[in-house]
């Protein structure tokens, strides 16, 4: 990953924090889309495989955690 990458990254970030903030099944749209990138990164180098292998494990453990599964369904309820 080159700087360039990193910030054309970077504005998708407060994006994808209000998504997930506002919806539940954002939650599955953002590791949807890390799994999408572990996929693509097998065909160009280990080290980017293990990067967002990591990245899809970290937030995945972080969104589906008893807290965040709570929080997710209280802002679903407060909708209807």
């Amino acid at each position: 990953m080159d700087d360039g990458q990193v910030r054309e990254g970077l504005p998708t970030i407060p994006a994808q924090r209000c998504r997930l903030i506002l919806n539940n099944w954002a939650r599955w749209l953002a590791l949807d889309r890390i799994g999408f990138h572990v996929v693509i990164s097998f065909f160009d180098s280990l080290q980017k495989v293990a990067a967002y292998g990591l990245m899809f494990v970290l937030t995945a453990s972080f969104l589906f955690r008893p807290e965040a599964r709570a929080y997710f369904q209280r802002l679903d309820q407060m909708g209807t």
